[in-house]
C-alpha cells in the first residue's frame, strides 16, 4: 500500500497574492481620487479667504468713499491689504499673485448705472477649471458682481443688483479652460 502523505504547504497561493494586490490597487485609486478633491477644495477655500481679505481691506481703506478711481495693486500692497503669500517676493509693489501663479489685479470699475469708478474689481488670472467652479460659488456671496472670461461685464455669473448666481454659466465658463486657466473678476461697490 502506498503511503500518501499530505504535503505540508506553507505560504500563499498565486491567486491569493493577486487578490490582495488587486484590493490594494483599488484602495489606492480611491484614496487618490478623494485626496485630489480635498486638495481642490482647500485651494478654493484658501483663495476665497484671500479675495475676501482683500475686499474687506479695500472697503476699510476707502471707508464711505464711493469713488475707487485711485485703487491699484500699488495702493493695496502699500496699505498692507494683500495677504503676505500673494505679494511679490522681490518686493515689487505693483505685483500680486494667486496660488496658481496667475496675476491678480486690483483696479477701479463701474457697476450698474452708477457713477464712473463706483466700484473696485479684483481680477484673478490662471485659475484652474476645477478650482474655478468652487471659487466662483464660494466667493460670489461677498461681491456685487462676478464674471468669468474677459472682463467684469462680459459673461457675469452674478449680476449687480441680483443675489442669485448662474450655476449653469459657472460650469460652462470654468470648463472653457484651455489648460492655462481662466480669468475671474470680482466687483464690489
Amino acid at each position: 500500500m502506498l503511503n500518501l502523505r499530505k504535503k505540508n504547504t506553507k505560504g500563499f497561493t498565486l491567486i491569493e497574492i493577486l487578490l490582495v494586490v488587486g484590493f490594494i490597487a483599488l484602495a489606492s485609486v480611491g484614496v487618490y481620487t478623494i485626496y485630489n478633491k480635498v486638495q481642490v477644495s482647500n485651494q478654493a477655500n484658501a483663495e476665497s479667504r484671500n479675495i475676501d481679505l482683500m475686499r474687506a481691506g479695500v472697503k476699510s481703506l476707502y471707508g464711505s468713499q464711493t469713488n475707487f478711481g485711485t485703487i491699484s495693486n500699488t495702493v493695496v500692497n502699500q496699505a498692507r491689504i494683500t495677504p503676505e503669500n500673494m505679494r511679490d517676493t522681490a518686493g515689487d509693489v505693483t505685483l500680486i499673485f494667486n496660488s496658481f501663479g496667475g496675476a491678480v489685479t486690483v483696479a477701479p470699475g463701474t457697476l450698474g448705472s452708477g457713477a464712473t469708478n463706483n466700484a473696485f474689481v479684483i481680477q484673478y488670472d490662471a485659475v484652474p477649471a476645477a478650482v474655478c467652479i468652487k471659487l466662483a460659488s464660494s466667493a460670489a456671496a461677498q461681491f456685487d458682481q462676478v464674471a468669468i472670461g474677459s472682463d467684469i461685464d462680459t459673461d457675469p455669473i452674478k449680476t449687480y443688483g441680483l443675489t442669485a448666481i448662474d450655476v449653469v454659466n459657472i460650469t460652462a465658463l470654468c470648463n472653457a479652460d484651455d489648460g492655462s486657466g481662466v480669468s475671474m473678476f470680482f466687483g464690489s461697490i
